[in-house]
């Protein structure tokens, strides 16, 4: 019986920690579908656990199908739900923050950040700052983004940015790298 709780416990918790991580790295509260998936785990167990004893106890005749389905429904309706859970958190959208500065990694610059200031937008790294031309050419390209300045001599500079926010995934990177790159070619100069 102690072997079995303690084997309980140790599944529930394993899932639990999975989901919490999950949702951590889609960008959503580990602590709100964490506890999400405790709960629906630990009901699912509850239920499990009542309807195995009507089964094994309420039987007129002792069978092995029903005592063996009897002692692993608990398991199954306690994974199930939990595993339910998980399918919803990676459904749903990689959510990544869009206040304030992005922190961003220049690949040849090092740290930096791309703030939004007086409806357009900065480049910071370095001690150096520059504001975002109008006829700069913006795009994601895969996890960074890169930044394309013209110069009048008709040569072109490449800055190449990885972002840096949360979730810090490869997934969660090339979603904060197409948010971005959706945000500074919607910048006011570009619109008009």
């Amino acid at each position: 019986m102690l072997k079995g709780v303690v084997l309980t416990m140790f599944i529930w918790c394993c899932l639990l920690a999975w989901v919490a991580r999950l949702a951590l790295s889609r960008g959503r509260s580990a602590i709100i579908w964490g506890l999400l998936a405790g709960t629906v785990g630990g009901l699912g167990l509850v239920a499990g656990l009542m309807v195995s004893e009507r089964l094994i106890w309420d039987a007129e005749e002792i069978n092995l199908l029903i005592t063996v389905v009897g002692l692993f429904l608990p398991f199954v309706t306690l994974i199930v739900p939990m595993l339910l859970v998980a399918y919803v958190v990676v459904r749903e959208p990689i959510r990544v923050a869009s206040r304030g500065p992005w922190p961003v990694t220049f690949m040849k610059q090092g740290p930096g950040s791309i703030s939004e200031v007086d409806g357009g937008f900065a480049i910071e790294y370095g001690g150096t700052r520059r504001e975002l031309a109008a006829d700069a050419r913006v795009e994601a390209d895969g996890e960074c983004l890169r930044i394309v300045f013209p110069h009048a001599e008709g040569r072109e500079e490449d800055l190449v940015a990885m972002p840096m926010g949360k979730p810090a995934t490869p997934a969660g990177r090339k979603h904060q790298s197409l948010v971005l790159a959706k945000r500074l070619r919607a910048r006011p100069e570009l619109r008009g």
